[in-house]
C-alpha cells in the first residue's frame, strides 16, 4: 500500500505562499512559505485576510472570494 501525501503536506513543500480562508475571510491554513512571508505579523490563523493583507481588501477581491466560497 502506497500512502499519498495530503494536500497540506504537498503545499507545505511549495515555494509559493498559500493561504486558506473560511467564509468569514479568516485565515484557516497557511503553508510554510506563507508563514515565512508573514513572519512578524500578528497571529496569522484566525485573522481576517483583509487585515493581514490590506492590499487585498478591495471590493472586487472580497466579491471573488465570496463567489468561490459559496
Amino acid at each position: 500500500v502506497v500512502e499519498r501525501p495530503s494536500a497540506a503536506a504537498i503545499l507545505d513543500l511549495a515555494p509559493d505562499a498559500w493561504l486558506g480562508i473560511d467564509r468569514d475571510l479568516c485565515v484557516t491554513y497557511r503553508n510554510a512559505a506563507a508563514a515565512r512571508l508573514l513572519a512578524g505579523h500578528q497571529a496569522q490563523l484566525g485573522v481576517d485576510i483583509r487585515v493581514l493583507l490590506p492590499e487585498l481588501a478591495d471590493t472586487a477581491f472580497v466579491a471573488r472570494c465570496r463567489r468561490v466560497l459559496a
